[in-house]
């Protein structure tokens, strides 16, 4: 028989036992919930993050519409005709520029499959494992178009309308999660002094280092909407890039095989200052 003392004792060390094994039975369970927490964790920020497309087949641009705005002083073309301001038109179709394509690359517009590709400077493209890709291969859409005016004028991307001559936007006819094709597109615009803006048309949060502009409604305009400056009777080449932003949230499945329209208007805005 124990006598009282050594009962307390052995209730104490018992006690202890138990306390040992509690703790390391907490430590488990605080080891597994970190774990599990992280895990958490790093899939909200999967979620946050995730882009480009994971599956092969790809969006397109179905019709695609150059148009110019302020009639009396600014003219376009897809070919440089010189001083010849009479040679220049006021609108560009979807015609000339497959035209230019065809002549310069053997391709189409229609050809052309958009796969998603990233650029911080609108000039440069990669995929998203960081290759350098080509134009008008499947990848970014490229071409040039010449402006011309019959008195110095800077010229913006303008959402305001001139007669018959509607304002840059993008359109979709799909629903549902294809409509957010015209989230995920990016134009980009390269004057001959070598500046680049970017149109972010639906602008959300910067990605890729992406400087962006959007337009609005009235038309405000600005040095970040300017696309070049235009000298009396002195064309100017503009290179014009399209393609869908791998970086950009919209830029996922949801999009693919989505059609879109697009109009971009230049306007001229007040003398060269």
């Amino acid at each position: 028989m124990y006598n009282e003392e050594e009962k307390i004792s052995m209730e104490l060390r018992e006690a202890q036992r138990e306390a040992e094994i509690l703790e390391q039975v907490n430590a488990r369970v605080r080891r597994k919930t970190s774990w599990v927490l992280l895990f958490i964790s790093f899939m909200c920020l999967v979620l946050v993050t995730f882009a480009w497309f994971t599956i092969s087949t790809l969006a397109n641009v179905e019709k695609l519409e150059m148009k110019i705005g302020t009639a009396p002083d600014l003219r376009i073309s897809t070919e440089n005709h010189g001083s010849n301001f009479d040679a220049y038109v006021k609108t560009v179709t979807s015609r000339m520029i497959d035209k230019e394509l065809t002549d310069r690359f053997n391709t189409t517009m229609n050809d052309q499959v958009l796969d998603p590709v990233t650029t911080s400077n609108g000039q440069r493209f990669y995929s998203q494992g960081g290759t350098e890709k080509e134009r008008n291969k499947n990848t970014f859409l490229e071409f040039d178009l010449y402006l011309i005016a019959t008195k110095d004028l800077p010229v913006h991307l303008t959402t305001s309308e001139d007669g018959n001559i509607g304002g840059t936007n993008v359109s979709t006819t799909e629903t549902g999660g294809k409509a957010n094709v015209v989230r995920a597109v990016r134009f980009s615009f390269t004057n001959e002094a070598g500046k680049t803006v970017i149109w972010e048309p639906n602008k959300g949060t910067a990605v890729a280092n992406q400087t962006t502009f959007d337009l609005s409604k009235p038309m405000v305009y600005s040095d970040a909407n300017k696309i070049c400056d235009l000298k009396q009777l002195e064309p100017q080449k503009v290179t014009v890039r399209v393609w869908f932003e791998g970086e950009d949230p919209e830029c996922i499945n949801n999009i693919q095989e989505a059609t879109m329209e697009a109009a971009l208007t230049f306007g001229g805005n007040g003398q060269i200052s």
